[in-house]
């Protein structure tokens, strides 16, 4: 479920819009936050 919620935020970011490193950092920003959560995810499973 928590996965889920990636593809309809990406509309946020649009490549023609921004510049590439605007656009670079907040996909990276993305990744974080949900790597951090996937993480905290599977600490609150054990």
């Amino acid at each position: 479920m928590l996965h889920r919620q990636i593809g309809p935020r990406r509309s946020r970011i649009d490549m023609h819009d921004v510049p590439a490193p605007a656009a670079l950092n907040a996909l990276l920003e993305d990744l974080l936050k949900h790597l951090r959560q996937a993480r905290d995810t599977a600490a609150a499973g054990k």
